[in-house]
C-alpha cells in the first residue's frame, strides 16, 4: 500500500510538471505585440506643416494639427507633447537635425528671419503614452537683394592688343539675380554692353555683357583705359560692383638702336 502511495504521489507530480511546462511553452512562444516608437497608432496629423517663403527680416510660422486618443496622464494632463527640429543644410547634401530649444506647442514662430536659414528643414515630433510619430518636412525659403561677396569684385587687368581679358564677380541672391555689365571711359557716365564683340559669350561659354564674367575676345587698342563694373539685380534690389580697368599697350616693339663708334 505505501509503495502504491508514493507512485501516486509521484504520477501527480508528473502530470503537475508537464501542464506547467506547457503552459510556459505557449505564452513563450506567443507573439508578443510591440508598439514601435516611431509609430504612434493614437495620434493622428490632421494638418502637416506646409513650407514657407518670407523676406529677410521677416517672420516664418510653422503649424501643426493633431490629436491623440490616448488616455490621460495619471495626474490628468494631457498626453500629446510637441517638440520642433531644425534640418540645418550641410556641404554633402544631408541635414543636420536638432531640436529647437522651447519650441513646444502646435505653432513655430520665427523671428527676424536671416538669409543664413535659407533652405532649412522644419518638422514637428510628437509623443504621447504610445509613442511618437513625426510631421512632414517643411521648407524655409528665405529672399534676399543681391549681394556681391567679399573681395569678389572684378579686378583691374593689363594685356596686349589682340589678347583676351576677363573680369568676373561672385553673387549671392534669392531669387538669382541677372547680371549687365557696364563700360565708361571716364568713370561718371557708364552704358551698358551687349553679347556681340569683342564681349562674346561663346568663348568660354556662358560668358559675356549678361553674365556673371565678362570676357573680352581679341581686344582692341581703343579700349585702353576703359573701366568697366557689374549690376547684378533680382525683385528685391540691385548691387553694383567696383569698377575696374582695362589696361591695353601696343604691340608694335622699340627696334633696339646700336650706339655710335667712337671716333678714332
Amino acid at each position: 500500500m505505501k509503495t502504491t502511495h508514493h507512485t501516486t504521489r509521484a504520477t501527480r507530480a508528473t502530470r503537475i510538471t508537464a501542464t506547467a511546462l506547457c503552459l510556459f511553452a505557449l505564452f513563450a512562444l506567443a507573439p508578443v505585440p510591440t508598439l514601435h516608437a516611431s509609430d504612434s497608432t493614437t495620434i493622428t496629423i490632421t494638418t502637416q506643416p506646409a513650407s514657407v517663403t518670407v523676406t529677410e527680416g521677416a517672420t516664418a510660422t510653422f503649424t501643426i494639427a493633431a490629436a491623440s486618443t490616448a488616455a490621460p496622464a495619471p495626474n490628468g494632463s494631457s498626453t500629446l507633447t510637441y517638440q520642433w527640429r531644425a534640418g540645418q543644410p550641410s556641404k554633402n547634401g544631408t541635414f543636420l537635425w536638432s531640436d529647437i530649444p522651447g519650441a513646444t506647442t502646435p505653432t513655430l514662430t520665427l523671428t527676424n528671419v536671416t538669409k543664413s536659414k535659407e533652405g532649412f528643414k522644419y518638422d514637428c515630433h510628437l509623443k504621447d503614452r504610445n509613442g511618437t510619430k513625426s510631421s512632414a518636412i517643411a521648407t524655409l525659403t528665405v529672399n534676399f537683394p543681391p549681394i556681391i561677396a567679399r573681395n569678389t569684385s572684378p579686378s583691374s587687368a593689363t594685356i596686349t592688343a589682340g589678347q583676351n581679358a576677363s573680369f568676373d564677380i561672385r553673387v549671392i541672391a534669392n531669387p538669382a539675380a541677372t547680371y549687365q555689365w557696364q563700360s565708361s571711359t571716364d568713370g561718371n557716365t557708364w552704358s551698358n554692353l551687349a553679347n556681340a564683340a569683342p564681349y562674346a559669350t561663346d568663348t568660354p561659354p556662358a560668358q559675356g555683357a549678361a553674365a556673371a564674367a565678362l570676357y573680352i575676345t581679341a581686344a582692341p587698342a581703343t579700349l585702353n583705359g576703359v573701366k568697366y563694373r557689374c549690376v547684378v539685380t533680382n525683385p528685391l534690389g540691385a548691387a553694383t560692383s567696383n569698377p575696374a580697368t582695362l589696361t591695353v599697350t601696343s604691340t608694335r616693339s622699340l627696334r633696339s638702336v646700336r650706339p655710335p663708334l667712337p671716333k678714332k
